[in-house]
């Protein structure tokens, strides 16, 4: 079973009819759980998490994810080194030092 770009390859299965209605009928959970049950991964199933990514688009997914739990994924010592490779360290040393003036707002009686 593989998942292509919106559509569900299922021919290699002896009763793909069964197999559509059960996937589509799932929900995430209850997969899961199946797939707990059956000690099986997504991957075994044929899930293509390209097209399920390409479906609900890379910034919904990040939006889902959150970005302390991105952040905590790639770490704090990779994503600084990929801004220093990216942006440069001119670029690094400006930002930090924007961030430490004191702002400019006026001071409330």
């Amino acid at each position: 079973m593989r998942l292509k770009t919106g559509q569900l390859d299922i021919s290699c299965h002896p009763r793909p009819q069964l197999h559509l209605q059960w996937l589509q009928e799932l929900h995430v959970q209850q997969l899961r759980e199946v797939l707990a049950m059956k000690k099986l991964t997504p991957e075994q199933i044929g899930l293509d998490f390209e097209a399920l990514l390409a479906l609900i688009g890379e910034e919904r997914a990040l939006n889902l994810i959150g970005q302390e739990k991105v952040l905590d994924l790639i770490g704090e010592e990779q994503v600084f080194e990929d801004l220093l490779r990216r942006k440069g360290e001119q670029w690094l040393h400006e930002q930090l030092e924007r961030r430490a003036q004191p702002s400019e707002e006026p001071e409330t009686p």
